[in-house]
């Protein structure tokens, strides 16, 4: 087993400074493994800044996964996923935010609760604390079961929007399929100033299963879900 390392260092002035994380390209038998691993040195107050630094990397290794499996060339985001707002997004952000969806999800739903809550910006910590997002999410598993499949259905870019506070915004409308019924919502993410982006908003919806295709329409109506 071979393998190559990556090392990203903080800077003075990161919320997570001082710290350094390792990501390790690893060749093994059967393709390419990715592992990562951090340091923190800083004090306790920084080290939610540091667990989501961490985990920003590890979501920005599922997209390197990604690309590697369709052959090295990062997946472009599909032509039915409507894509709007008051900002054009730049390179492959489209696809960074609809691989960060997909991932932050899995992780709620394989009860990685504490790697989910990481990738939360620390505007949402403030405001919803761990034990209140566990509830939420493990409240989600109870009623929804098992994720089948998780949809990106359309994706609005806003700059400095007038209700919230300046900066770029990516708000990802999304559909899921649940061994007990069916979900809609939307995750909201904020570009840091480092490129990566942060959770700052998230709302599902859980429609069970016995209701019939009408009234799953009618609800995700009501609840304004992208059809």
């Amino acid at each position: 087993m071979t393998s190559e390392s990556l090392w990203y260092f903080t800077k003075p002035g990161h919320p997570a400074h001082p710290g350094v994380i390792q990501r390790a390209v690893v060749q093994i038998a059967d393709g390419v493994g990715i592992h990562e691993e951090g340091w923190s040195f800083a004090s306790d107050a920084a080290q939610p800044a540091f667990k989501t630094f961490l985990a920003q990397i590890r979501a920005l290794d599922q997209q390197m996964k990604e690309a590697m499996a369709a052959g090295g060339n990062p997946p472009r985001a599909p032509a039915t996923i409507a894509v709007g707002g008051n900002w054009r997004p730049q390179g492959t952000e489209t696809e960074a935010v609809i691989s960060l969806s997909k991932y932050y999800y899995g992780l709620e739903f394989g009860s990685r609760i504490e790697d989910a809550y990481a990738l939360a910006d620390s505007s949402l910590r403030a405001t919803l604390p761990f034990d209140r997002y566990s509830n939420f999410a493990n409240d989600v598993l109870l009623k929804a079961g098992r994720l089948k499949d998780f949809t990106v259905k359309d994706i609005d870019w806003e700059k400095d929007p007038p209700q919230g506070p300046p900066g770029l915004y990516a708000a990802v409308d999304f559909s899921a399929e649940a061994e007990k019924g069916h979900l809609c919502g939307y995750l909201a993410w904020k570009r840091a100033d480092d490129g990566f982006f942060t959770l700052v908003r998230e709302e599902t919806n859980i429609m069970d299963s016995s209701m019939s295709s009408d009234n799953v329409a009618k609800a995700k109506a009501q609840f304004r879900c992208a059809p």
